[in-house]
């Protein structure tokens, strides 16, 4: 079986047709290869849960880092979301690809992000009224005060920051001594065909957006456009943009949220859900299953009625799929239940409690309403109001429903 983690495309470069199944993949690099200038460069990678974010960013890191040989920064910011100043477990990070005559200066930036991190404590005070604990005037006057000066230092410090950070960003690049892997550059080399002689520049990307909660990672967002839009650095942020909107469209009263992200990145891609290719599907989700049994049409067939789903969906179809093998064969009415209990999942909790249900709604569904007239009803309120996955979900239903009466039922 497949785990649920990132798909790994350098694994596959190397296939005959790897061109044609990773085009996606290959037109991202170009179109950001065209982009790149002197100037700073911030770049979204969207999409729904499971449609490959990590995945095409952990491919990008290795092309920049084993192809181009750019110092590159991977970042999972959920695992940080717990830090009053979230930019400061990024600078920290940095001191990984940061010559060690560089890491006080480094460091000196960090102190002092640190250090303004103050003025939140003391704003908490402030609006602690509103909690309902007991501040004096006396106490509310010293702590705008004391706002007051600190803002006045974080103005000038952010000034000096600024140029420390880009005086730094140059230097990293400049003392960068690239540790490239041949065999890795060499399937890059081939895969993408055209070699570029555009200057370095230094490569973060950051993860998992769509992990952190949606203020946290507006925060963030927020931070790394203010401090990080430096000359010849290029950020590349995976993020689920659909939660992203909505929060900013509640913060920022917006008649829509997307008109902030638009002002984040200069170019943004995004991943869409994936239907069933018979030319794709099999060697890349189905990898694991192939092993064990063969993917005939009528499995193919069945796969391509749905519409598209994301790649993580059709790992675990594949995966669900795996365990109903026997010897080697995975026979039809197997893989249709697989999706079934995939794809529709309040209709697989309720048939969980009918085991004995669940066995004849895998062969003939078509008789399921005159056998059980009472839990049939409760079966189409599931199938009609679960949209998890399907946006048009009784049309999915119906298509494999036809298909068990015409193929399965017919001994194909």
């Amino acid at each position: 079986m497949l785990p649920d983690r990132e798909f790994s495309y350098i694994d596959y470069l190397d296939l005959p047709d790897a061109q044609r199944l990773f085009i996606e993949l290959k037109n991202i690099i170009l179109y950001i290869e065209g982009l790149l200038e002197k100037r700073g460069l911030f770049i979204g990678i969207k999409g729904d849960w499971g449609t490959g974010k990590t995945s095409i960013l952990k491919a990008l890191e290795s092309y920049f880092r084993d192809y181009r040989g750019f110092p590159t920064l991977f970042f999972e910011a959920w695992r940080y979301q717990d830090e009053r100043h979230p930019l400061v477990p990024l600078l920290i990070k940095m001191e990984e690809i940061t010559a060690s005559s560089l890491r006080r200066r480094l460091r000196k930036v960090t102190k002092v992000l640190l250090g303004s991190s103050l003025t939140d404590v003391l704003l908490g005070s402030v609006t602690g009224m509103s909690l309902g604990k007991k501040i004096g005037t006396k106490e509310v006057k010293e702590a705008l005060s004391s706002i007051e000066k600190l803002s006045l230092k974080r103005h000038s410090a952010f000034e000096e920051n600024f140029k420390i950070l880009k005086d730094l960003v140059n230097e990293i690049i400049n003392k960068w001594r690239p540790n490239v892997d041949q065999g890795i550059k060499k399937k890059w080399q081939g895969f993408i065909g055209t070699d570029f002689s555009k200057g370095k520049y230094l490569v973060l990307f950051i993860d998992d957006l769509d992990r952190l909660l949606p203020e946290k990672a507006l925060r963030l967002l927020e931070m790394l456009r203010f401090y990080l839009n430096l000359p010849q650095t290029l950020v590349i942020m995976g993020l689920n943009d659909k939660i992203l909107a909505r929060h900013i469209k509640e913060r920022y009263h917006l008649e829509e949220g997307e008109e902030f992200l638009e002002k984040v990145f200069q170019w943004s891609y995004e991943l869409s859900s994936v239907p069933f290719r018979k030319d794709y599907t099999p060697q890349i989700h189905f990898r694991d299953l192939r092993k064990r049994a063969k993917i005939d049409d009528n499995i193919c067939e069945l796969c391509g009625i749905l519409d598209p789903i994301t790649h993580r969906k059709w790992v675990k179809v594949a995966n669900r799929m795996e365990t109903r093998v026997k010897g080697d064969r995975l026979e039809i009415g197997d893989a249709w239940l697989s999706i079934i209990e995939e794809c529709f999942p309040r209709l697989e909790k309720m048939l969980r409690e009918f085991p004995h249900i669940k066995a004849e709604f895998a062969t003939d569904f078509s008789q399921l309403e005159k056998r059980h007239k009472d839990l049939f009803e409760g079966i189409k309120t599931e199938i009609q109001e679960d949209k998890t996955f399907f946006r048009f979900l009784r049309r999915n239903f119906d298509r494999l429903i036809e298909y068990q009466t015409r193929v399965m039922k017919g001994g194909v």
